[in-house]
Order: structure tokens, then C-alpha cells, then sequence
């Protein structure tokens, strides 16, 4: 295996302090997603959103609970996955890598139980964009939106 070459550390590269991103509304890009095992042993999907509006660069992330043992866990699961398939015009979703690559807007608040931690809170489509080729392999047209989402 080959050196990683930091000899000598620059002054001040310690671990930065996490802030939540501000409450708003984001454009941003799936950029990462796969399933993960929780601490209890279930199998859910984490996807990671990177802004590319306002906080640029930053991320935010959302778990997808398929395969947890609570029903009710689960239904919220599908939700949110159907509530992300629609803001990117796809059809159907079978793997997890489908949802990469593509765009949309998010609403993000904080975690009610962890005010350090963000929550999104809502999946749109980004206005008058083109599907992205995923979207767009499976049938997907051009969507503009006309109105303002009513929140």
C-alpha cells in the first residue's frame, strides 16, 4: 500500500463544528444512497442530499426504514421514497442506486427531538428543469411547474 504523505499537518486542520443547515428551501442533487445496517440490526436505505443552492456543498440526509420490524415505520418509508420518485419523475424504483445523480428541491427544518440535526421536510420538483437521464430512462417529460408549492 502506498504513504498518504502528511508528514507534517497544517496548523489549524482540526474537526470542525457540525451546524444544521438553516431552515429553507434548497435545490440539491441525490449523491449517495445505499442500505446501511442500524445500531439494532435493521436494514434501511440512507440517501444524502448535496445542496447546490444557498448553503452550497452542504449535506443533509434522509433514512428510508423498508425493513423495519414496526409496520408503521415502514409505510413512512414508502411515503418518502414515493414522495422522492415524484419530485425526480420516476416511475418505479427497485434499487437504491436509481435515485442517484438526480435533482430536485427539499424543504429542510430541524429534528423536533434534536435541534442540532436536520429533517427534510418536503420532496419537489425542481422548476423548469429537464428530467435527468435516470428520470429520463424511465419516460419521464419535461416538468415546469407553474405555481408556488403551497406550504
Amino acid at each position: 500500500m502506498g504513504s498518504i504523505g502528511m508528514a507534517t499537518l497544517e496548523e489549524g486542520s482540526g474537526q470542525q463544528e457540525r451546524t444544521p443547515v438553516p431552515d429553507g428551501i434548497y435545490n440539491a442533487n441525490i449523491t449517495n444512497c445505499g442500505w446501511k445496517v442500524s445500531v439494532e440490526g435493521n436494514e434501511f436505505v440512507s440517501v444524502e442530499f448535496t445542496l447546490t443552492s444557498g448553503h452550497i456543498d452542504r449535506r443533509v440526509w434522509t433514512n428510508l426504514n423498508f425493513k423495519h420490524p414496526k409496520e408503521n415505520v415502514q409505510l413512512i418509508a414508502r411515503e418518502t421514497a414515493t414522495n422522492i420518485c415524484h419530485a425526480i419523475s420516476l416511475h418505479s424504483l427497485e434499487e437504491p442506486e436509481e435515485l442517484l445523480g438526480n435533482s430536485l428541491t427539499i424543504k429542510v427544518g430541524l429534528q423536533s427531538d434534536d435541534p442540532k440535526r436536520n429533517k427534510i421536510l418536503r420532496y419537489m420538483k425542481l422548476k423548469g428543469s429537464a428530467p435527468t437521464p435516470a428520470a429520463a430512462a424511465n419516460g419521464a417529460a419535461l416538468v415546469v411547474e407553474e405555481d408556488e408549492p403551497a406550504w
